[in-house]
């Protein structure tokens, strides 16, 4: 694997934003992608840790989020997610339809 051979060092990467968003372009290019984003893989990241199973909270101390409402917009679903999510609630507990019943309404205060 290639980042087996990367040296262990402390400290940033990049000394500044500016260089890590011209480095991110550089590589961007260089592999013909276009249109794409730091923050695409922050939200990629997000979206393979929910997937795997990880819980919400160690889901955010990796990718830094510190506000579940910001870390919700970053965790998409997407369609296939929900289908499969009720294929697997009707493989657990398969429904039987039936007729529904008149719902009786319960006075309260009192019985006449």
């Amino acid at each position: 694997m290639l980042l087996s051979r990367v040296k262990q060092r402390q400290g940033r990467v990049f000394p500044s934003k500016r260089a890590m968003q011209e480095a991110f372009g550089k590589a961007c290019q260089a592999a013909g992608i276009e249109g794409l984003m730091v923050h695409d893989l922050r939200r990629s990241a997000v979206r393979n840790l929910m997937n795997a199973g990880v819980q919400q909270a160690v889901a955010m101390k990796i990718s830094g989020h510190r506000d579940a409402s910001v870390f919700q917009r970053y965790n998409i679903i997407d369609t296939n997610q929900t289908a499969d999510a009720m294929q697997r609630v009707q493989r657990l507990a398969p429904v039987k339809i039936r007729r529904a019943l008149p719902v009786r309404s319960v006075r309260r205060g009192g019985s006449r």
